[in-house]
């Protein structure tokens, strides 16, 4: 406690792990000392920035999430490795979550996490969905029987990227503000969008990027 770095003030101390590059780095300054560990440890906003692959240690997800208290929660979960299966362990945490950034997802994972934080996301500002489902069958999957992701009443910023499969009828938020649509399938239902567009009067910056729109009677 002599050490004149450990006369600052806690609240200026835990600006020290928000300049390091990583969440490894920040786990390597809680070893530094007693002090920085527990000071560290204790300042839940260090620890509300998961990213997430399919090789991701479930306990280490889980001891991450023990630490983030009320925080909100800004997750990005990478599919494109292998399957994530550490989104079980968001259910309890689900209204904590503040953006969430799925990259790669299949149609299935979309579903399942979903699912895993079904029931109000009132934190939830920010959805991007890079799906990887082109590579699905869409013949052996089954459509949801609701909306996805349907807690999120007051998200603002809805991004879809799309390519064979995954489509815009399964999502409905009242309050969007802003809309980032890609999709590379062909002909894809103008339809769709139109609805979504209907449905959502608080929009008011929407970018389309489709390489065809099928116009339907």
């Amino acid at each position: 406690m002599l050490t004149p770095v450990n006369r600052l003030p806690l609240d200026v101390l835990c600006l020290i792990p928000l300049h390091l590059a990583s969440l490894g780095d920040r786990l390597r300054a809680t070893f530094v000392c007693r002090h920085w560990r527990r000071t560290f440890i204790q300042h839940a906003t260090l620890w509300s920035q998961l990213d997430l692959t399919g090789t991701t240690d479930q306990l280490f997800v889980k001891t991450l999430l023990g630490r983030v208290k009320g925080s909100p929660l800004d997750i990005t979960a990478d599919y494109y490795g292998s399957p994530i299966y550490a989104v079980t362990l968001f259910s309890p945490f689900a209204q904590q979550i503040r953006s969430l950034e799925l990259e790669g997802a299949s149609w299935d994972e979309v579903q399942d996490l979903s699912v895993a934080i079904s029931g109000p996301l009132p934190f939830l500002r920010t959805l991007v969905i890079k799906a990887g489902g082109y590579l699905d069958d869409p013949d052996s999957l089954v459509a949801p029987t609701h909306p996805l992701f349907e807690g999120a009443v007051d998200l603002e910023f809805f991004c879809l990227e799309v390519y064979k499969f995954l489509s815009l009828r399964y999502f409905t938020f009242p309050n969007p503000t802003t809309l980032y649509f890609c999709t590379r399938k062909d002909e894809y239902p103008i339809s769709e969008l139109l609805d979504f567009l209907e449905a959502s009067p608080a929009l008011l910056r929407i970018n389309i990027v489709a390489d065809r729109l099928r116009e339907e009677l």
